[in-house]
């Protein structure tokens, strides 16, 4: 994470002395808000080896919010976003009685958070445009429910309350001004770091009792393991952002540089 972090502002720095040399260090300001739809995994390796366990890899997820940018000469932007997520993850439970009958029922985990982020993304001639940069998750509420038996659980304490993603996007225009850009794109949000707590560090966390796939131990213990697997939140969107650029500032040959609006 923080090899790719420094190759990035490299690369800013490096483009950015080249425009100086150019005389065409033009810092476009822009504001683009943004609604994305897709879909959330959780990456857990316990839960995927347990033959118990089906994972739904469609659980819809959506992003709503928005960026402050700025551009750099044509085709590099650096930006900060705010988005307001949802997302989660269903389980499908099969339970093996011990008079031999079965069971099934689903297990589902919701989540909402705030997502903050800066990028930066390089944009080419026909529209296109490649983004990277890292963001921070800050979640606002986790619940547990299970339709078995018709309960839902606050688990808010058993989740990491704030962790890091790596964030990669691409997408295309499809609507190009001299000021203003609808963009359609693809988003991949990735966690290395655990959403659950560490279980040496806090040993009495409802989920090292109970397991991912339970409330209260009513339906189904699950295996247990020596190792604890990970649980790394994958996310994909569909996004749809409005780019408008609002302002420049330029930097002129026989003077100071004045920051200037559109009207």
């Amino acid at each position: 994470m923080k090899k790719l972090l420094l190759i990035a502002l490299t690369l800013l720095l490096v483009l950015s002395v080249e425009a100086q040399k150019k005389g065409q260090m033009i810092k476009w300001l822009r504001i683009a808000p943004k609604a994305s739809f897709g879909t959330a995994l959780l990456i857990n390796s316990n839960t995927f080896d347990d033959k118990n366990i089906e994972e739904a890899y469609f659980n819809m997820s959506t992003a709503f919010g928005g960026s402050l940018g700025l551009g750099i000469g044509d085709y590099l932007e650096f930006y900060a976003e705010l988005n307001a997520l949802n997302f989660g993850q269903t389980y499908h439970m099969q339970v093996e009685r011990t008079d031999g009958t079965d069971e099934s029922y689903d297990k589902t985990l919701a989540f909402t958070a705030v997502n903050t982020g800066v990028l930066m993304r390089w944009t080419t001639d026909m529209g296109g445009y490649f983004e990277i940069g890292p963001n921070f998750t800050k979640l606002k509420s986790a619940k547990v429910s299970n339709d078995a038996l018709d309960l839902e659980n606050p688990n808010y304490d058993d989740f990491n309350h704030s962790y890091i993603n790596l964030s990669l996007g691409f997408g295309q225009a499809l609507y190009r001004s001299e000021r203003l850009f609808v963009y359609l794109g693809a988003r991949f949000n990735f966690s290395p770091v655990s959403m659950y707590l560490p279980r040496d560090l806090y040993p009495n966390a409802t989920y090292f009792k109970d397991g991912i796939y339970d409330i209260q131990n009513l339906s189904y213990e699950p295996n247990l393991h020596e190792v604890q697997g990970k649980t790394m939140p994958l996310m994909g969107f569909v996004t749809l952002e409005v780019n408008y650029t609002f302002g420049f500032w330029g930097n002129a040959r026989c003077g100071r540089g004045r920051l200037m609006f559109f009207q």
